[in-house]
């Protein structure tokens, strides 16, 4: 292929892409905080694409129901839980979709309550960036559940059990207001709505707090990650 035909080639593929991301066909985004981890990491830079419809597992664009600035349109990249006429509910920190666990083939991060020794052994192998010293001798951490297997404090997850000050997880159907991000439901999805979280559980602000996506707030399938 001569110099000349290799310009052309490369124009066409880059006005395609310009077109694409002007449409919305294709969209890049980086991604700013830690509520994806381990998955995907803080600073990734991923591209959705708007021709996908996303199935529950694969992660996607919306724009979030924000009670704090509703006239905003934000876009937040989490994993899709669950779809209208779903049933979700949180035991334990552990998520089932229609009475299945959905969380046992995925790497999840949580906080952990940890001695001093386990810390500094934990720090050592996996150094860790988020890590609050609740005691002399106790320390908050946010591990992988694949760490905290190989440590062995899988039982020392930070589940919560009392729910935090404001407003209450799912407030608009919570009417007793003891739902938890832990612990809540089960309850089902209305039609034409969404459930997101991201892996990072401890350390993510999405559908448990905010509420249901509505379908046609969702703009892209993540495409790799």
């Amino acid at each position: 292929m001569t110099m000349k035909k290799i310009a052309i080639t490369l124009a066409v593929i880059i006005g395609i892409l310009v077109v694409a991301k002007t449409v919305g066909i294709l969209v890049n985004y980086t991604i700013p905080t830690s509520s994806n981890e381990p998955t995907i990491m803080t600073d990734s830079h991923i591209i959705t694409t708007s021709l996908k419809h996303p199935s529950a597992g694969q992660f996607a664009a919306f724009h979030p129901p924000l009670p704090e600035v509703p006239n905003q349109k934000q876009i937040y990249i989490k994993r899709l839980c669950g779809i209208g006429g779903d049933e979700i509910e949180m035991k334990n920190a552990v998520f089932y979709l229609n009475g299945k666990n959905f969380d046992e083939d995925l790497e999840l991060q949580f906080s952990f309550i940890v001695d001093d020794q386990t810390y500094k052994s934990i720090n050592k192998k996996y150094p860790i960036t988020d890590a609050n010293k609740v005691s002399d001798n106790v320390y908050q951490v946010n591990i992988t559940d694949k760490i905290a297997k190989e440590f062995g404090v899988e039982s020392k997850k930070d589940v919560q059990t009392v729910p935090e000050a404001g407003p209450p997880v799912f407030i608009e159907f919570n009417t007793d207001g003891v739902w938890t991000r832990d612990n809540f439901g089960p309850i089902t999805i209305p039609a034409g709505q969404t459930f997101f979280m991201g892996d990072n559980r401890h350390y993510s602000y999405d559908c448990r707090f905010f509420g249901f996506v509505p379908e046609e707030d969702i703009k892209g399938v993540v495409l790799g990650y």
